[in-house]
């Protein structure tokens, strides 16, 4: 499977789906700004375990895509899932037969303490 670690903060494409400042449901392309999707301002360090894969942003609503065991978004991955074409997991892009999601508790724990 194609995959290894994930960039560091300094080496993030800004301009990217996955960008921290360029997320689908983020509303602040200004640095002055905070992040629409989960309210931090630039600048601030979130745990990279604690980061949506896709979104780059804190988890909401974290749920585990039950064939591969990775954790997005649930609003992420149904964003991503929408796209034409068969469902992915974004991180191994691998073809999924089973969209089954089921909520990372251990994960929304982290996020709301």
């Amino acid at each position: 499977r194609p995959h290894g670690p994930r960039p560091s903060n300094s080496t993030r494409n800004p301009t990217a789906m996955a960008g921290h400042w360029n997320c689908p449901q983020c509303n602040a392309a200004n640095p002055d700004q905070a992040c629409g999707r989960c309210g931090r301002q630039r600048g601030e360090d979130e745990p990279d375990s604690l980061l949506c894969m896709i979104t780059q942003c804190m988890f909401r609503d974290p749920v585990v895509v039950q064939q591969t065991g990775n954790t997005y978004d649930r609003h992420a991955i149904q964003e991503y899932w929408a796209r034409p074409g068969p469902a992915r997991d974004p991180h191994f892009n691998e073809v999924l037969t089973d969209t089954t999601l089921v909520t990372n508790w251990g994960k929304r724990r982290e996020v709301e303490a």
